[in-house]
């Protein structure tokens, strides 16, 4: 998540400040590679700020890290323009109110989600991408509007990109 453009520099006195956009609050494959990562990457460098559900085991793990929780906006029922205008403006508060420097969406479907939005919020936005899996025009589109993709292989990647 390092290489997204966000402007901030190494020699930058802040961490960079990610809110990381989880869709359940389960403990599943791709929650658990999520807390892999943020164990390897939480450091005076980059400081991560959860956007989840409010209750469940991914955000009992996620307290137990020390890494702060946060509901945020409900994306599922964010199918109208102006529904979509009323997350990213939640979205906004929330990168205003904790100096987020990006958002980072931990699925698929929540990068689709996100994706939607971002052009619309204040900061740039990134998804992670674990499938393998063909996608529509639509998904595309959606997962294109980020200023970056991460995938979890060269497989992920090289199908992606196909």
């Amino acid at each position: 998540m390092t290489g997204t453009g966000t402007g901030r520099s190494s020699a930058s006195s802040q961490p960079c400040r990610v809110g990381v956009l989880f869709e359940y609050g389960t403990l599943n494959g791709g929650e658990f590679s999520m807390l892999s990562v943020l164990d390897q990457l939480e450091n005076d460098q980059l400081a991560a700020l959860a956007i989840c559900p409010s209750n469940g085991p991914l955000r009992t793990e996620l307290e137990r890290r020390g890494i702060p929780c946060f509901s945020g906006p409900d994306f599922h029922r964010a199918r109208s323009v102006h529904a979509q205008e009323q997350v990213a403006s939640k979205l906004n508060d929330l990168i205003r109110e904790y100096d987020l420097h990006l958002l980072h969406a931990n699925s698929l479907t929540m990068g689709r989600r996100l994706g939607t939005v971002a052009r619309k919020v204040s900061c740039p936005t990134t998804s992670h991408v674990r499938d393998i899996m063909s996608l529509s025009r639509s998904a595309v589109s959606d997962l294109n509007a980020h200023a970056d993709l991460v995938a979890v292989s060269r497989a992920t990647q090289d199908h992606l990109v196909q």
